[in-house]
């Protein structure tokens, strides 16, 4: 068995894939992907990443989404076309059709077409109406939601050889505030500056005095239009959108790949850009977070405490921003790579210098993966 591992260079966004093979098969057997997509700025370059990961023949198999924000789901229709619509599962955490309206109407406001498009198939699927598309999509409910959804801890086994170990995918639903409330205070912003409440005026449009009124009114289709056909309005609502690394969604999916249990020998070959590592590794299990804010005493100690001893690699969350890392609750006990994505040129100082700084004193293995082709983090996993 082997598991090619890849965190691709799509600059300030997320897009990370895992491809399983039988041994001596270069098809590969089962093939997941955990979020895709970038920043506004990027989307062109990073278009031809995403169409080289898979070609026409492949399957994915599963799509887990950490959350809706465009950075995360603006290479989601790229990623569909190029295996030609051939994706059997999207899993994401459970959101509600305010939250999926209001995301809808901001990317219309900010003319980020693909990503509208993805979310308005998203939404009709929340309606259930699947317009005859065979693609199940699963939403994975927190510990204290009830009703019709998937419990918070699904586990998907997926058997790549007769007789071997398994391997399973594990996601969880969590809260992550902290990207609403960096969102929330840039709209606050802007609604207090003198010429968005002038241009509110003369459109005839109502003064919105906080963001949570704001955030009401874009879910209504008449004051959306007449933000569009604000010139001014419209920019400033795109630029807040698509300045601030936050988002309406206030939940955010993590993933556990790897092992279903301890014990198994496994080498993790590590190759970092031009460099390439070998090394004996059994920690081979990675956790995805996507956007989430720090905390990993919580997910050792109670999200992820069943299979925390098989992971090695924790993807650093939020491009290692520095409001989603606190300290205590962050005590490192041994050696994680940390791959972290962001722009090589953004503007919001990612990821922290503080935050490296921690992580390489207690042993931890930064590794920043950028826009540029040479910083792809690569993991090849097989048995020994």
């Amino acid at each position: 068995m082997k598991v090619v591992r890849t965190f691709h260079p799509v600059g300030q966004g997320a897009f990370y894939s895992e491809r399983f093979y039988e041994e001596d098969n270069p098809q590969a057997k089962y093939n997941i992907v955990y979020d895709c997509g970038t920043s506004w700025g990027a989307i062109t370059k990073a278009k031809k990443v995403v169409n080289l990961a898979f070609d026409k023949n492949d399957t994915i198999d599963y799509l887990f989404i950490s959350h809706l924000d465009f950075d995360h789901v603006s290479l989601a229709n790229t990623l569909i076309e190029s295996v030609d619509g051939k994706v059997r599962n999207i899993v994401l955490p459970l959101v509600y059709k305010e939250e999926v309206r209001i995301g809808i109407n901001l990317n219309y406001i900010a003319n980020h077409q693909e990503t509208e498009t993805f979310l308005r198939w998203i939404l009709n699927r929340v309606d259930g109406n699947n317009n005859g598309i065979d693609t199940r999509i699963t939403f994975i409910g927190s510990n204290d939601d009830k009703g019709n959804v998937t419990a918070g801890g699904e586990k998907i086994t997926l058997q790549i050889e007769e007789g071997e170990p398994e391997w399973v995918l594990i996601p969880r639903n969590i809260s992550a505030m902290s990207r609403r409330k960096e969102l929330l205070e840039k709209f606050d912003r802007m609604l207090s500056d003198p010429d968005f409440k002038e241009e509110s005026i003369r459109s005839g449009l109502p003064v919105v005095g906080s963001s949570d009124e704001l955030l009401h009114l874009l879910l209504d289709e008449r004051y959306v239009a007449g933000i569009i056909r604000n010139k001014k309005l419209r920019k400033a609502i795109k630029s807040a959108y698509e300045k601030v690394a936050g988002g309406v969604n206030v939940n955010s999916l993590l993933l556990y790949s790897g092992p279903a249990r301890e014990g198994l020998n496994y080498m993790m070959c590590l190759m970092y850009s031009n460099m390439f590592k070998r090394m004996r590794f059994r920690r081979v299990g990675c956790l995805y977070t996507g956007d989430s804010d720090c905390d990993i005493y919580e997910w050792k100690s109670r999200l992820y405490s069943d299979v925390w001893q098989n992971i090695g690699t924790v993807q650093l969350p939020h491009h290692g921003s520095l409001k989603s890392f606190e300290v205590k609750k962050n005590d490192i006990d041994r050696v994680y790579y940390f791959p972290v994505s962001c722009g090589s040129t953004n503007s919001y100082g990612h990821p922290s210098g503080k935050i490296l700084a921690y992580l390489m004193k207690k042993d931890g293995l930064p590794h920043i993966v950028t826009e540029m082709a040479n910083t792809v983090c690569i993991q090849e996993i097989v048995r020994w």
